[in-house]
């Protein structure tokens, strides 16, 4: 089956006419990178239909009507997501939660070697922006620590990957290109090879060649199916049984590939786009902004030519300067007529906004920011929560898979280190259930401090310690254990000065607040009450 993205790009080389493919084996060889590449041209923005022609045209013509990228969304919703999914230090973005208190310190020790502290960003943006992110678990050479590495799809090859029904990989080709070392050089290519053969282990195969992405044939492989090598071909069998690369889907529909974040919308970008260029062409439509205009008529009462005004020249009597600007002389009852029409641009713009409205529905992440333009960041979390329930529903799909991906490949990498004694101690292993962990619940959008002091305060009314009430607000520990320290140290001093005030009072011989002694005779009038 052609791949949804494959059968996409069909479709936008037929809508501008350029000469699309008409058979199964054409469509096939148009490769996925090219829709990734298309896809990172709407985000960067800049020149998009330039290089959509470039990237669809051979010599042909093209229909873009000197199209610009005018209304484009894709760049707001791509950083909505890298602001909302893991923002922030490491520590606050992903939260580790388990049971087994030793992989704390471990984990902690991978994201650093992976500095995952900046890559976790280049995955947020790469991951909404392309709908298919990879993670490889490597290890050093001089087998000293394990690391993660994000892998964009684009070196994949069309069928270049298989997954089982647990979404763990058993067949990866991934087509690698090298850095040059000097101008002029050709391109290196490393074709990385990984199968998972049942009930054996995992092989894996290194090409290194010039043939460039997709190109590597031969005894070892198919073009284009993805066919595995043969299990006596393989240099070795690895130390452990599982491919360590995760494959992760920003948006799982069921197809080869995930969905990115703005695909559903590209029709509607593109039209908001020829909106909004039509209409600036229509007040810049040409070079010439005037025309001189000549209301007399000769003798017969014929129109007579206009006036010939030159101002390159400027000859004497032609053009005056009145305070600092220059003036043109016209002779008799000619006059300048401006050629930009009277356009009712407030009518036409409203059918641009229109358009940009529709492309909201579809892209509510593509909301945020005008929606913090507009109120001037004078909305609460809850309030903006309620305006984007549609994005916050969506990022957190989006950070369910993420982080569903991001744990497998932690407990690959805690793997690796213990099949190469990385870590000190022992940490357990993953058959026995010792890697299990997850990441704290935390909330898309982050709410106001006014906000989490108010949650407190219900939650210390209600009963519950300073302390639990903000933890369950995800308060730094520091932060609560200052606050605790401060509390008892307040306690500490109340009592001292309470006791003071007993001391105090018994010297004077007082009773002290609450002993007061009891008089044995309320009766007013000295007798006993009968």
């Amino acid at each position: 089956m052609v791949p949804t993205t494959t059968r996409f790009l069909r479709e936008v080389a037929a809508k501008y006419g350029l000469g699309a493919p008409t058979s199964f084996e054409d469509a096939a060889a148009l490769p996925t990178s090219e829709f990734f590449n298309l896809l990172e041209d709407y985000y960067l923005n800049n020149g998009l239909y330039w290089l959509l022609e470039e990237l669809l045209l051979t010599n042909q013509k093209s229909n873009f009507d000197n199209r610009r990228a005018l209304r484009n969304p894709a760049h707001a919703a791509v950083e909505f997501y890298a602001g909302k999914l893991w923002p922030g230090q490491i520590d606050r973005a992903l939260p580790i939660v388990t049971e087994n208190q030793q992989l704390l310190d471990p984990v902690k020790q991978i994201f650093a070697w992976s500095n995952w502290g900046a890559t976790k960003q280049v995955m947020a943006r790469k991951f909404s922006m392309l709908g298919t992110i990879l993670i490889k678990v490597n290890v050093s050479t001089d087998l000293t620590r394990t690391y993660l590495q994000v892998i964009d799809p684009r070196v994949i090859p069309e069928y270049g990957f298989r997954l089982d029904e647990r979404g763990f990989l058993t067949f990866l080709r991934m087509d690698i290109p090298q850095e040059k070392t000097k101008a002029g050089e050709e391109t290196t290519w490393w074709t990385e090879v990984w199968q998972k053969v049942q009930g054996v282990g995992v092989t894996y195969q290194l090409f290194i060649h010039q043939e460039g992405l997709n190109e590597l044939d031969g005894p070892v492989m198919t073009k284009m199916t993805g066919e595995p090598p043969a299990p006596e071909m393989a240099d070795a069998f690895l130390p452990f049984d599982f491919i360590p690369v995760v494959f992760i889907p920003f948006r799982d529909i069921g197809q080869h590939w995930g969905l990115g974040c703005y695909v559903q919308s590209l029709d509607k970008i593109d039209e908001a786009n020829l909106l909004a260029t039509r209409l600036h062409a229509l007040i810049y439509n040409t070079d010439v902004t005037w025309a001189l205009k000549a209301n007399a008529r000769d003798a017969q009462g014929r129109p007579l030519p206009a006036p010939d005004v030159q101002m390159q020249g400027e000859p004497q009597g032609t053009v005056v300067k009145v305070g600092g600007l220059k003036m043109v002389k016209l002779p008799g009852t000619s006059d300048l007529a401006p050629l930009v029409p009277a356009l009712d641009f407030a009518s036409l713009m409203g059918v641009v906004k229109d358009m940009v409205n529709e492309i909201e529905r579809d892209l509510p992440e593509a909301r945020y920011y005008r929606i913090a333009s507009e109120t001037g960041g004078d909305l609460s979390g809850r309030a903006i929560e309620l305006l984007l329930g549609d994005a916050v529903d969506r990022a957190v799909e989006a950070r369910g898979n993420g982080e569903t991906g991001m744990i497998r490949a932690l407990q690959m990498a805690l793997s690796l280190g213990v099949s190469y004694n990385i870590f000190k101690g022992s940490i357990g292993n993953f058959a026995s259930g010792d890697f299990e962990l997850k990441f704290k619940d935390r909330p898309i959008i982050t709410p106001t401090l006014k906000e989490i002091f108010e949650v407190v305060k219900l939650a210390v009314d209600s009963g519950l310690s300073i302390e639990s009430a903000m933890a369950i607000t995800n308060f730094d520990k520091t932060v609560v254990d200052e606050v605790v320290a401060a509390g008892e140290r307040q306690t500490v001093k109340d009592q001292a000065n309470l006791a003071a005030a007993v001391l105090k009072a018994q010297a004077a011989n007082v009773p002290p607040v609450g002993q007061e002694k009891t008089n044995p005779n309320p009766n007013p009038n000295g007798g006993n009450a009968q």
